[in-house]
């Protein structure tokens, strides 16, 4: 079954994008983690917030007004922007957790400038706070992982 991501953007659809951020934010830590895990965990936290929103209409849904087209190219820009590279690096660098505010500014910056207000911005900090949960359980789950194979091996 193929989910529908947001605006009508399959997760298939945003695999170039987490592909390209996992490995940028890899190459930027020395992380037990390889790309395809951190691009799981990106993907992960997008399918979560696919999930929180299916109960809402659609009218209230982050991306209600956005053509599925733009999305792949906006969150590509919104992922790869310094700061939240910084935040998504926090677990992984023990560092703490990242701060939903920051990503809420960014995002803002970002979408004032390609998505023209075609998102709902009520929606914007649960869609960011589902995300970083979602995407910190999953790099926590895959860092445990990997610790407990190198301690077995």
């Amino acid at each position: 079954m193929v989910l529908d991501l947001l605006a009508g953007v399959s997760i298939g659809a945003l695999k170039p994008v987490t592909e390209k951020v996992s490995k940028a934010l890899v190459a930027k830590v020395n992380s037990k983690l390889n790309p395809s895990d951190l691009e799981k965990a990106l993907q992960g936290g997008l399918l979560a917030t696919q999930e929180s929103e299916e109960n809402l209409p659609q009218d209230q849904r982050l991306f209600y007004r956005c053509y599925p087209d733009a999305l792949p190219g906006f969150l590509e820009k919104f992922f790869q922007e310094t700061t939240v590279q910084q935040e998504l690096q926090k677990p992984l660098t023990d560092a703490g957790t990242p701060k939903v505010e920051y990503l809420v500014r960014v995002f803002q910056q970002v979408a004032k400038e390609h998505l023209k207000r075609e998102h709902t911005a009520a929606r914007l900090e649960p869609w960011l706070e589902v995300f970083t949960q979602a995407y910190l359980e999953k790099t926590s789950t895959y860092l445990k992982f990997q610790v407990a194979k190198e301690d077995y091996f």
